[in-house]
């Protein structure tokens, strides 16, 4: 079995407004799962991480072992590569969060693709964006 997991974050009014997150959860090319969430405020980096969190809890909860995460950030994926040094103290906060459900899944992989094969997580952490801010179309986010 091939688990795929794809994250991604919004956020408006960067680095402190309204964020969201996202993740979609694949099996042998199949959607599992997905999920959106309300961040509350912070910045697009944070909401990138909260998304990797969410979908790595997600993965907990069904007991994956090995997935490959694959997102359009490229921080989040090469920190959590460990070939970028984590200097944001809030942001190492959600590193160290996202390490140690690393280590519980045990075979994570990470992989930086491009915005477009990203567009569900994206699409949906954009539309809970949305919500929060009352249905107003958010252009570019």
């Amino acid at each position: 079995m091939e688990y795929k997991l794809y994250f991604d974050g919004s956020c408006i009014n960067n680095p402190n407004g309204q964020s969201t997150s996202a993740f979609v959860l694949f099996k042998d090319g199949v959607v599992l799962v997905s999920k959106a969430i309300k961040n509350g405020i912070g910045s697009s980096n944070q909401s990138e991480y909260n998304g990797l969190i969410v979908g790595l809890k997600e993965c907990l909860k069904r007991h994956i072992v090995k997935v490959d995460v694959l997102s359009d950030s490229m921080l989040v994926v090469q920190q959590m590569k460990g070939n970028w040094r984590v200097k944001n103290p809030r942001i190492k906060e959600l590193y160290e969060e996202a390490k140690f459900l690393e280590e519980q899944i045990g075979d994570v992989q990470y992989r930086w693709i491009n915005r477009e094969e990203n567009w569900m997580a994206d699409e949906l952490a954009g539309e809970e964006l949305e919500s929060c801010m009352g249905g107003v179309r958010l252009v570019g986010i």
